[in-house]
Parts: structure tokens; C-alpha cells; sequence
């Protein structure tokens, strides 16, 4: 190819056509020509190779090469397929003429090197000729590159990829990640966190919610940083528009229809470091949907300047520590009482767990019962129960009937 990149190799194939080099060739010589001429875009040759025949019928190659390093590839298999056997070519440049059209077309693409191929007169010997340059061409065309690039190690292209992101160049960054994925430097799941953290440095949130993979994101193992990016993005594009203290209803109809279920199933016990305001507001929603969340309403007690009007319908503090006095206290001292009468064998430990559990509700005796590692320990004690109030004078009866199966830990 000749020139500084394909579209300029395009026109100057489009000029040489015009000016019909080969004119008046036999249809065989005609058709090879053509077909030579196509080296000007050929983006496998090191050069161009354009056949021309002068107005006295002489006819000549003429050799155009862009780089030095270029002839250096070219000269030895032109002269290997085509050289003083065939043609006159001895691998010296030569100046083109200036009475040569073609070659002052070729000049002005700035070649570093030129040289000629002459032919010989007959047609015979012309069609050997060109026939021996063109599986010249070929040859290069599938020579193997001998330069390669410097291996790059993967901890560079992440670093060169936060430094895009820092200075805000989005599309270096892109081609980074390109890079990356393409050479499986990385497994998916932490190409597509790199991805995420891409959109999120250009606050391209609904980019992040359209992502085909962003279900399995949030029930994915996920660093605390891509978690408040997906809580954000969440909040960006389903909440932040209606959320005032004028839109609360249609607020939280928007937060349990479109973004519950992801939070939910991203199963966050506490918040991550670097939540922004959104990520606060959706856990305040949240708290505010399912008032059980004990857990939540512990940690957004202080968080009032970021939930906005969510922190006057949260309940307040002294409030918050009665109901989970009352409401957690029976069921966790069941569950303290059980391990205990578990792992020692006494009588009275046992006693105390099943005093303990005959002040659960029914809903917190059949979450016991359901609840592993707690299941088979309450049916033995529901076994003992019914066979005789425990008493010291039992003991070996109390450890077959306690240890069905071994308690797994917490």
C-alpha cells in the first residue's frame, strides 16, 4: 500500500485507473495488469506495484515503497521472483521519469523509495514477468510479522486505565477495557466491574441499569465500591426524578416496583464505604417498606441530612431501641439457650432452653424450626418434651435424645 492510511492508497488507486497505464495490452496481459494495480491498497505489501506501457510500447513496474524499512521487505523477493531473469530489476532505486504520469502520481503520495522494472518486448516473456511479481506480491501478503510489540503487563493497562479516568478521557479508557477483555487479561466478572466503574466516572447511570448482565451484578460477589455504584445508579434513574417531600407516594411506588428486588437480592447488612447520598436514600426506602429491617434502622439513625424527607417517617431512636428489646430479645435468647444445651450436656441448660422457647410466638418457634443450624436440636427437644419433664435423674437419656445430629456452626 502507498500512502499515510487506506483512504489516501483509495485515491491514489482511483487517479492511476484513470489514467489507463495499460491501455491497449492484450486481454491476458490487460487482466494482469489490473490485477497488479491493486497493490496500491493492498495493506500486506510494504509499497505499490503499478504496471504502465509508454506511448513508444515499452513497458515497465513501477516500484513505490512509503518507509526505508519497507524496501528493505520488499527489494529481496522482488529480485528473488523477478529479478535480472525476468526483468531488468537489480534491486538500485531509480528517480522516476518526469514524463511518467503514473509516477508522478505515486510522487505525490511521498514515498520513501522509487525504483523501475523493466519488461522485456514480447508478449510472452511480459505476461512471465508479471506473472512472477505478482506471487511476489502474494508472498509478502503472507509473510508472518516480524516485529512484535513489547508485552505489556495487566497491572500497566489497569493503572493507564485509572489515569484515563481520572483526567475524564472516556475513549482511552474504553480502548484500555477493549484491551483487556479482548486479550483475556481478565475474568468477565471483574471486566464488567471495570466497565461499570467507566460509566459511573461519566455519570452515565442509565447506561450501567441497561447492561444486559446488571441482574446478576447485584447477587454477584461484588466489592463495596461497585455496590454503591449500583445502589447509585439504582437511585439515578428510577428515584431521583420524582423524590421530594410533594412525590412520597409515588416516590416509593417507583422504589418497590423498579429497584426492591435488586437491592434485596444484593443482601447488604451494612453500607459501603464511599456510599453516596442516593445508595442512603434507597436503604432509608427500604427501612421504610419493611420495618423489620431492624438492622437498617440502626445504622440511618444519623444519616438524616442525606435521606431527606425519608429521615420523618423513620421511627426515632428511643423508639427504635424499645420495639428491638422487645421484638429481638425472646428469639435470641432461644437461640443463645439452644447452643448452650448443645454443646454441654446439663439439665438445666436444657430446661432453660425450653423455658426459653415456650415464650417465642408461633411464627419465632416455626423459624426456629425451620432454620438451620437450629433444626434438629428443637425437634429432640420437642421429642424430650413430650416424653417426660427433664430432670437430673436422666442424663444419659438427655444426650441420646439432645444430638440427633452434630450442630453446625453460626
Amino acid at each position: 500500500m502507498i500512502g499515510p492510511n487506506l483512504d489516501a492508497a483509495r485515491a491514489v488507486l482511483a487517479d492511476i485507473i484513470a489514467l489507463q497505464p495499460c491501455d491497449g495490452a492484450g486481454t491476458e496481459l490487460a487482466a494482469l495488469c489490473a490485477d497488479l494495480i491493486q497493490s496500491v491498497v493492498a495493506e500486506a505489501l510494504p509499497g505499490a506495484l503499478v504496471p504502465i506501457i509508454d506511448s513508444a510500447g515499452s513497458m515497465q513496474i513501477d516500484v513505490a515503497a512509503p518507509t526505508m524499512s519497507d524496501w528493505r521487505r520488499l527489494k529481496p523477493v522482488l529480485l528473488a521472483f523477478a529479478g535480472p531473469t525476468l526483468t531488468d530489476f537489480d534491486g538500485i532505486p531509480k528517480a522516476f521519469d518526469a514524463a511518467d504520469p503514473v509516477g508522478t502520481r505515486l510522487l505525490l503520495a511521498e514515498p520513501a523509495v522509487t525504483a523501475i522494472m523493466r519488461l522485456p518486448v514480447d508478449d510472452r516473456s511480459r505476461v512471465a514477468a508479471l506473472r512472477a511479481v505478482l506471487r511476489a506480491r502474494d508472498t509478502l501478503a503472507r509473510a508472518p510479522e516480524l516485529q512484535h510489540s513489547v508485552p505489556v503487563p495487566t497491572g500497566w493497562l489497569l493503572a493507564r486505565f485509572q489515569d484515563y479516568l481520572n483526567v475524564g478521557r472516556r475513549d482511552a479508557a474504553t480502548k484500555v477495557l477493549d484491551r483487556l477483555r479482548s486479550e483475556l487479561r481478565l475474568d468477565a466478572l471483574n471486566v464488567k466491574f471495570l466497565e461499570v466503574q467507566l460509566l459511573a466516572t461519566f455519570e452515565d447511570w442509565a447506561a450501567i441499569i441497561a447492561l444486559p448482565e446488571f441482574s446478576s451484578l447485584c447477587v454477584a460477589r461484588r466489592t463495596p465500591a461497585i455496590t454503591a455504584i449500583l445502589l447509585e445508579a439504582l437511585y439515578r434513574t428510577h428515584i431521583a426524578a420524582p423524590f421530594d417531600d410533594e412525590n412520597v407516594a409515588d416516590t416509593r411506588a417507583a422504589f418497590e416496583g423498579s429497584v426492591q428486588s435488586y437491592l434485596q437480592s444484593m443482601l447488604i447488612a451494612s453500607p459501603p464505604p464511599g456510599l453516596r447520598v442516593g445508595g442512603w436514600r434507597l436503604l432509608g426506602l427500604e427501612a421504610l417498606s419493611d420495618p423489620g429491617r431492624q438492622d437498617l434502622l440502626a445504622i440511618l439513625a444519623d444519616r438524616a441530612q442525606d435521606l431527606g424527607w425519608i429521615a420523618t417517617l423513620l421511627p426515632a431512636q428511643n423508639q427504635l431501641t424499645s420495639q428491638a428489646v422487645e421484638v429481638a430479645a425472646p428469639i435470641d435468647t432461644a437461640r443463645e439457650a439452644l447452643i448452650q444445651a448443645d454443646a454441654v450436656d446439663s439439665i438445666d441448660l436444657l430446661a432453660d432452653a425450653m423455658a426459653a422457647m415456650a415464650r417465642l410466638s408461633p411464627d419465632e418457634l416455626a423459624l426456629l424450626r425451620e432454620t438451620m443450624p437450629f433444626r434438629p436440636i428443637v425437634q429432640a427437644t420437642d421429642e424430650l418434651a413430650n416424653i417426660a419433664p427433664p430432670t437430673s435423674g436422666s442424663p444419659g437419656l438427655i444426650a441420646r435424645r439432645i444430638r440427633p445430629s452434630p450442630m453446625r456452626s453460626i
